[in-house]
């Protein structure tokens, strides 16, 4: 009796730790939309900063522009499902992109062709940098963008840290 008492203890535990993993993942399911961002750029052999530069809202983000630091997407709102980007709109040409080939191909979306067939204003796909990282904590979703480049700006290397962070839109299912 005392060794089915254990088991059913142990299988209540089971139960209660896969139902709390699969509510936490499902909790983090939904629609993102732009906070903020920051972007650091660093030396890349000494890891010392060079800048930092803190965009608190959309109209901020023309100053991206003037940075020295490849174009990045930047996500005026994401569509995150089982932890994974699905969905996005960006501010860099404000068009909706899917997400394809593993998380790292955003194609353009609702591409209207004019009665000619042809269509100037069509969106080039984004191709993410192979080594950003999507982090959910609560109700805030963060994509960090590491890379390293060059710029004729600076006699040695770089590496820059772009961190978009968004925050669930609890208005939208």
């Amino acid at each position: 009796m005392k060794h089915y008492k254990i088991l059913i203890y142990i299988i209540l535990g089971v139960f209660l730790c896969a139902t709390s993993a699969y509510s936490q993942t499902n909790a983090a399911n939904g629609t993102y939309v732009f906070s903020k961002a920051t972007l650091t750029i660093y030396n890349y052999h000494t890891n010392s900063e060079v800048l930092t530069r803190e965009f608190s809202d959309t109209a901020s983000l023309k100053g991206l522009k003037e940075m020295s630091f490849p174009a990045q997407p930047v996500f005026l709102s994401a569509r995150i499902y089982e932890g994974v980007l699905i969905y996005c709109k960006l501010w860099n040409d404000n068009h909706n992109y899917s997400v394809e080939k593993n998380g790292r191909e955003l194609v353009p979306m609702n591409v209207v062709v004019n009665k000619s067939g042809k269509n100037n204003d069509v969106p080039n796909p984004y191709f993410l940098y192979p080594t950003y990282k999507l982090d959910i904590s609560g109700n805030t979703a963060t994509f960090t963008f590491s890379q390293p480049y060059g710029s004729c700006l600076y006699n040695f290397p770089l590496e820059g840290k772009f961190v978009i962070t968004l925050v669930k839109d609890t208005g939208m299912k």
